[in-house]
């Protein structure tokens, strides 16, 4: 029995042992979760500029993203700006296994292009540096970005002036989707991104929207500019001249 008590209080000193010197596991990197404003959590922000869109903290997990509650974001000791830089970095190296696919005139001049994949995370991309690095070698130094659901960002030159044309698509996209992220335009540029407004809200405007107090941007604020057009509303038909006399 003395034997059998020594060796059980070996064998339970040395399972301690191991034990002891598991490393603890690191919580999962946080990534960026693009939602409309309407599905916020409390850990939610507006991005710059934006009425109708949200950044939240989440990570990903085999379904796909889990959103973080304010109480959950607090308990990573992350600050806002931290959370960003993970988000970043996690998009990032999304972005490098997408291939755009690159729409052009008969001319072969790039129009636009978009990116697609089956990873929660590709809307997400359009908040890395990278993302602009990519699209302003090909669009130029100011770039649309429109994300309809979690799956497709769509870029354009800030030129781009056939929005009509690809608009109802998007717009379709975002209304099906199980996933919307935002119906709202994004010029991206080398001071960061910044909302123009709804995509399918009134006509050009020469004067920026007014700055909303106390938000932070999820990157540096770029130069105010114009809001997209909707497509133009026709016209109804003149009614015919009304009869005057017997003919």
């Amino acid at each position: 029995m003395r034997l059998f008590s020594v060796l059980f209080a070996a064998a339970m000193a040395c399972a301690s042992a191991c034990f002891a010197e598991e490393p603890a596991k690191k919580p999962a990197p946080l990534v960026a979760c693009i939602e409309p404003a309407v599905m916020r959590t409390d850990a939610a922000r507006l991005l710059p500029g934006s009425k109708l869109t949200v950044i939240i903290p989440a990570t990903e997990d085999e379904f796909g993203l889990t959103r973080l509650s304010k109480k959950e974001f607090d308990a990573t000791g992350l600050k806002w700006e931290q959370f960003l830089a993970q988000a970043s970095s996690a998009a990032a190296a999304h972005l490098k296994t997408l291939t755009p696919e690159i729409h052009r005139d008969a001319k072969n001049t790039p129009q636009y292009a978009v990116l697609e994949s089956k990873s929660h995370l590709t809307a997400s991309i359009v908040l890395c540096p990278e993302f602009f690095t990519q699209f302003s070698e090909i669009f130029g130094d100011r770039l649309v970005a429109i994300v309809p659901d979690r799956f497709t960002v769509c870029v354009f030159p800030r030129g781009f002036t056939d929005f009509q044309t690809v608009g109802p698509t998007i717009l379709e996209k975002y209304a099906r989707s199980i996933w919307p992220c935002s119906q709202e335009a994004f010029e991206i540029s080398a001071d960061g991104l910044k909302c123009l407004g709804a995509f399918e809200e009134g006509e050009d405007k020469e004067d920026p929207p007014k700055k909303d107090a106390g938000q932070k941007p999820a990157a540096k604020p770029v130069k105010p500019s114009a809001k997209p057009a909707k497509p133009a509303t026709p016209k109804k038909p003149a009614s015919p001249p009304k009869r005057t006399g017997k003919q």
